[in-house]
């Protein structure tokens, strides 16, 4: 969305983790995160993704990491190869969005998948889906977003010309 052309999803894995011991291989290592994971009842998948910009197709501007009931991601990930937003705004599901942590550090994982040097932002946060939790999801973004988000990115001023005129004229 942010970068204005389709996004593309390149899913690393989405299995089915037993017990407490599922989180092991994502690159959220943070114990908050985990312990909101861990709430999820069982089954639980994990699903790690890519997302790339069609401007970037080459580098991922985002890491996912998410967690879902089995049950619940069969019936809302409809289109695995889609980013979630894009399944659950198809299926037109309410959701509350509870931001749970903002992070930034430095991680070799991101790095390397990422092609990019740190630090990364992050965050963490669960969505609720009538009144139960349906997804935990972390999410690390690229510095390369910067160039979207930055003075310089293109259309994005700060000056609006019109109105300086408008008040010279008065």
């Amino acid at each position: 969305l942010l970068t204005g052309g389709e996004v593309s999803v390149r899913c690393l894995e989405m299995r089915t983790r037993a017990g407490g011991a599922f989180a092991g291989e994502c690159a959220a290592g943070s114990s908050r995160v985990m312990r909101d994971a861990v709430a999820i009842p069982g089954p639980v998948i994990q699903r790690q993704v890519l997302l790339y910009s069609e401007r970037e197709p080459e580098d991922p501007l985002v890491y996912a990491c998410s967690w879902w009931n089995k049950d619940k991601a069969e019936a809302f990930l409809t289109d695995v190869k889609s980013p979630i937003w894009v399944n659950l705004s198809d299926n037109k599901t309410e959701l509350f969005r509870e931001v749970k942590a903002l992070y930034k550090g430095h991680s070799a994982e991101l790095e390397r998948r990422m092609n990019v040097p740190g630090p990364f932002w992050a965050r963490h946060y669960c969505f609720w889906h009538g009144g139960e939790l349906l997804t935990v999801i972390f999410e690390a973004f690229s510095n390369r977003l910067d160039d979207y988000l930055s003075d310089t990115a293109p259309g994005c001023t700060l000056d609006d010309e019109d109105d300086d005129e408008e008040e010279g004229e008065a």
